[in-house]
This record gives C-alpha cells, structure tokens and sequence, in this order.
C-alpha cells in the first residue's frame, strides 16, 4: 500500500467535509454533496434499482451467509456484516458474537474489510442501565492457533466486491482508523460524542463508537 493513501484520504475529507465551519453541522443546515450521495443511494433501494450493491448482496445471499445489509444507513457508504457461527460462549457470564464487516465507501474509491469480536458482560447491570457493558475488537488476521477459517471468508468478501466494484481498492481498516483528524468542535451526525475522530469516521462510517474497541491489524 502506497505511503501516499493517507494524505490520498484527507482529500476526499477536505472535499466533502467544510472542516473549520462548524456552523454548517447545526440544524438545520446547508444541504452538502454528501447529502445528495446519501440521498440518491436511498432512493435506489427504495426503488429497487440494479446497482453493483444489490448484485454483490444477491452473490453472497447464494453462498446461505447470514447478512445484516446496513445499506440503509443515512451515511454516504455500503456496509454489510456477516455473522460468524460459534459454538458456546468461551467465558461465563460473557456473551460472545463475531461477525465480518465490509464497508464501500462512496466518498472515496476505496473499500475496507474486518472482523469484530463483542463481548457483553451479563452479570454487571444496575437500575440505569439494563444492558452490560459491551467490548470489541477489530481486526483482520489471527495466529495459527486462533485461527476459525477466517481466511478463506475473508478472500472470498474479498473477490466477490472487486468484481461489482471494479474501482474501488482494498484499504487495510488500520490505516483510516490510525490517522485523527484533530477537529474537537464538530461532532458528526452519526456520532455519539464531538471529535476528534479518524478518518474512518468521515470516509466509511460516523456512527462508529469507539469507547470500549480495540483495534488490531
């Protein structure tokens, strides 16, 4: 991967994002070109439209995964997650889930894939809150001995979205996850809490909370 991705990315944040106007995150605000992206991937969804999207979804539906298609999200990318059959929860009192994450960006031509591992703690609630707290891990490779087959779903992801995205490029998820953009007054409109954020959080999804995660190669 070229030294340059970076600052390859930071283009296409400066593009889309006004950084320094803080005033254009308040609502209601001036309509972006972003907006348009998310509004034009809506409505082909509503309308049933043909795109790269629907015929990699009807690929990997073929193969009987288990996919959450989260294409619907009012962020300007394609996201879909693919749960990881387990067998048991490896500790008590801990749940376990693992899933594949594959993002496609539509504000940069790249795309990214990866794993995450959650793991809620059931015996911690209190009368505030009724759900224990959750942690996560992403990453993409695991040691031998860790290993669960990932490899071969992750070729397979792989292959199947450069054929419907012949312009887009795999983009390690380390890499926009490493670089922060440090802009503390803007908190974008997926996100919990202000920045500052990576860059994955303007390029691939700004819904991300990052309290709790772990991120690995």
């Amino acid at each position: 991967m070229s030294a340059n991705i970076p600052y390859e990315l930071l283009h296409y944040v400066h593009k889309y994002y006004p950084i320094g106007m803080p005033s254009v995150y308040n609502h209601p605000r001036i309509k972006l070109e972003r907006d348009l992206i998310v509004e034009k991937k809506i409505s082909d969804i509503i309308n049933d439209v043909r795109t790269p999207w629907m015929e990699l979804i009807n690929d990997l539906k073929r193969k009987e995964l288990e996919i959450f298609d989260m294409a619907y999200t009012q962020f300007p990318s394609f996201m879909l997650k693919i749960k990881i059959q387990e067998i048991g929860n490896p500790f008590e009192n801990i749940s376990f889930s693992r899933h594949l994450i594959l993002i496609v960006s539509l504000l940069c031509p790249f795309y990214t894939i990866f794993f995450e591992n959650e793991y809620t703690v059931n015996n911690v609630k209190t009368e505030v809150r009724q759900i224990g707290p959750k942690f996560r891990i992403f990453y993409q490779k695991l040691l031998p001995e860790f290993s669960f087959g990932q490899e071969e779903l992750f070729s397979f992801i792989q292959q199947t979205t450069n054929s419907h995205f012949g312009s887009h490029t795999f983009l390690h998820h380390r890499i926009p996850f490493s670089h922060i953009i440090s802009e503390n007054e803007l908190q974008l409109e997926g996100a919990l809490v202000p920045g500052p954020y990576p860059i994955f959080s303007y390029l691939f999804d700004d819904s991300i909370n990052y309290k709790n995660l772990e991120i690995l190669s």
